[in-house]
């Protein structure tokens, strides 16, 4: 809600409070068919205690108002304190992004290995720019070859323990690779075993990926392999945030026999 929305609300909640108050206020015990009753000192102490927004207004007012006018006042109570809390929020966000740019973070030297020595470097907080922005600036630093690929990343954390192949590994490990194929994160293909061709090579056998549910599951794991690999790159979280939200293209699928075989198709094309 923009500021200008969010005092339009708070100024009608507080001209209806208003307008609540002096209605109720100038109803008389000589109104025809008007039943007077006295409130009893428990009763409006109760009352008290469980509707806050009362502490501010007298003994005689409380007594002098209908039930059903004081449950509409705590209503729009409600509603102005949300109001407000909202607006604190969106101020409270919007004063730290001016920070920012003010706000530098001196990063000491030191050794960092991946493994057993972890520069605090690791630790800052995250970007606050485009994605766009991030990608770009990071292929800067990467380079077109990407760092040393290695297969250690703890993905048991996330349950995905064996869904990566080692080829996964090293084609994430490469920003440039044009060999990405959504078979490297198939738990099915991870206990495959490779042949010798005649130049003495290693190829991998990778079978297709025949069940939606066996898609859905090598999907995650690219993208959860992404987030270990290559931080800085969102399109895979994008790339899985498209098929969720298109429940997997299943519509668009409908007529065709073998559904994860063509989105596989797809994955390699993108």
């Amino acid at each position: 809600m923009d500021p200008e929305e969010m005092e339009s609300s708070i100024a009608d909640a507080l001209a209806k409070l208003r307008d609540e108050t002096a209605r109720s206020g100038s109803r008389t015990t000589k109104d025809p068919g008007t039943v007077t009753s006295r409130m009893a000192d428990s009763d409006l102490a109760c009352l008290r205690r469980k509707f806050t927004f009362l502490q501010d207004f007298s003994d005689d007012f409380i007594r002098s108002t209908p039930t059903e006018a004081l449950m509409k006042m705590e209503t729009t109570s409600i509603k102005i304190r949300d109001l407000e809390r909202t607006r604190d929020v969106d101020d409270r966000l919007c004063s730290n992004k001016l920070a920012l740019e003010e706000t530098v973070a001196k990063i000491m030297a030191g050794i960092d290995n991946r493994t057993t020595h972890l520069h605090e470097g690791r630790f800052l907080a995250g970007a606050a720019c485009t994605a766009v922005k991030l990608y770009k600036r990071a292929r800067q630093v990467v380079g077109l070859t990407g760092h040393a690929a290695v297969g250690s990343y703890d993905m048991a954390a996330v349950g995905l323990s064996g869904y990566v192949t080692s080829r996964g590994w090293i084609e994430m490990a490469n920003p440039s690779s044009p060999r990405q194929k959504l078979q490297h994160y198939s738990i099915n293909n991870c206990s495959s075993r490779g042949k010798i061709t005649k130049e003495g090579a290693l190829r991998e056998e990778e079978g297709d990926i025949c069940e939606l549910g066996e898609f859905k599951l090598a999907v995650r794991a690219m993208r959860t392999a992404a987030a270990f690999v290559r931080p800085w790159d969102f399109s895979f979280l994008a790339l899985e945030g498209f098929l969720i939200q298109r429940c997997y293209c299943e519509k668009d699928l409908t007529q065709v026999e073998n559904k994860a075989g063509t989105g596989g198709g797809t994955a390699r094309a993108s």
